[in-house]
């Protein structure tokens, strides 16, 4: 529907009980009116006068919420008129989000490229998670004891956990967690109970250089 502007919000109506002095004058007027109407009314037995009264009583009430009633139904079919278009929107804008959170994660796996270290397994003893990382072979980038690396999911941009290298060895690197690590996939550990695992799926660990003068708590929400 091109051209076509989303209305502001139909808001639902507030129920406000109706003020003391205004029903009062409601009743008061409804029995004059019957005792005008039907003068006999006075003479009659003491349960149906009761009864006229208690109708005379709760007939505002009742108008009260006839109007609200009427109020909610308008703003209900004033919804319903306008759902399919916003549907429309609704999808058009999912659509329009998904495809620039690819072109985002494209951009992403691209620029970390010569940064991304295959993670060959996952270590967990004295309460600590490890990961080892392999080494680029040729003339890829080398890493070094103290440097910080990330967990991330490579199709939806999710950061799994923080960690830094704390060993070079031969083949690969030992890299310790130093600070936020995803919950599932620590809950997932700690359930397995093995000392060794595989690490979570389509993930790699990328080299991320510390910036000079963050202290830890900047650095774990700059991570995150």
């Amino acid at each position: 529907m091109p051209g076509r502007s989303l209305k502001s919000k139909t808001e639902w109506p507030r129920w406000k009980w109706p003020k003391l002095g205004l029903w009062l004058t409601a009743v008061g007027a409804l029995i004059g009116i019957l005792l005008l109407v039907v003068p006999s009314l006075v003479k009659q037995v003491l349960w149906i006068r009761l009864f006229v009264a208690i109708i005379c009583s709760t007939l505002p009430l009742l108008i009260f919420v006839f109007i609200h009633s009427v109020k909610v139904l308008f703003v209900a079919l004033e919804r319903l008129r306008h759902y399919d278009y916003l549907y429309e929107a609704y999808e058009k804008a999912t659509e329009e989000v998904q495809r620039a959170q690819e072109m985002i994660l494209y951009l992403l796996r691209e620029l970390t490229s010569g940064r991304r270290f295959e993670i060959e397994k996952v270590l967990y003893y004295d309460q600590e998670v490890y990961i080892i990382v392999g080494k680029k072979r040729g003339k890829g980038r080398k890493l070094e004891v103290g440097n910080n690396l990330i967990v991330m999911n490579l199709w939806n941009g999710t950061i799994m956990g923080k960690f830094e290298v704390s060993e070079v060895r031969q083949k690969d690197y030992r890299a310790r967690n130093t600070g936020y690590i995803s919950p599932v996939w620590l809950g997932y550990i700690h359930k397995s109970g093995a000392s060794e695992s595989s690490p979570p799926p389509d993930t790699a660990a990328i080299y991320i250089e510390t910036r000079e003068g963050d202290d830890d708590e900047h650095q774990a929400n700059y991570y995150r």
